[in-house]
């Protein structure tokens, strides 16, 4: 099992993360104010820069329009010439503290964790049965804090499981992306039942038509990814 990085293991506390994450947000406020103004300042030299060109050779309707060009020359170069500027002239000390490099291990690990745990998880997930994908969402519903119950009766039964009272849950084992047929008669089951909310979980995932019928719908759509960022929430 692999083992998910703490803040311990890096000589970190929430305080400190909060802290250091806090200050991130603040230079990247600062930073793009400072790509806006030099992006304008930058149109505006180059246009002040062929005025004398325009002024001599063309009339002042030209001169007006010269004005896009500059914006458009101003505002692409702009960007990469504030970067280099901000970084090269404004340097926090954050950058230069230990905190800050335990942070960005931290944050590689945890990103390495991440990428490798959805890889496992997700061969665990496609390997399993009707019954045990159903049995594993179940458990899972469960660590996630969802009031969980299973109420099949029979096979013929659409609805798998009800969280709380008032949502209904549907289970589909089978790999291929369910189609909007599939959810189609889902819904329509849905609605003749006393539940307020649907959730539709498919191992194989849905078509594009599936999220365009359950847009503005009181039903929701999972697939493996989901149930995954449900098993890494859990892990916290």
């Amino acid at each position: 099992m692999i083992h998910k990085p703490r803040y311990l293991d890096y000589s970190l506390n929430t305080k400190i993360v909060s802290e250091i994450e806090e200050k991130l947000r603040k230079l990247k406020n600062r930073e793009t104010g400072f790509l806006v103004k030099t992006q304008w300042v930058l149109a505006l030299l180059i246009y002040v820069a062929i005025l004398p060109f325009l002024v001599y050779y063309l009339t002042v309707l030209y001169i007006l329009i010269s004005i896009i060009p500059a914006l458009i020359f101003g505002f692409v170069l702009g960007r990469p010439l504030g970067k280099w500027l901000y970084h090269r002239f404004f340097k926090s000390d954050l950058f230069s503290s230990e905190n800050y490099k335990y942070y960005l291990q931290f944050r590689a690990a945890e990103k390495k964790f991440r990428n490798q745990f959805i890889r496992q998880q997700r061969n665990f997930w496609i390997n399993l049965g009707n019954l045990g994908f159903e049995s594993e969402i179940e458990s899972l519903l469960k660590k996630s804090g969802y009031n969980v119950a299973n109420i099949r009766e029979s096979e013929e039964d659409l609805i798998s499981l009800k969280i709380g009272t008032d949502t209904a849950v549907y289970v589909i084992a089978q790999p291929p992306p369910l189609g909007l047929e599939n959810i189609q008669k889902f819904y329509d089951e849905f609605r003749s039942s006393d539940f307020r909310k649907a959730v539709v979980i498919a191992k194989g995932g849905f078509t594009g038509k599936c999220f365009k019928f359950a847009k503005n719908k009181s039903i929701r759509l999972w697939d493996v990814h989901h149930l995954i960022e449900l098993q890494i929430q859990a892990l916290n």
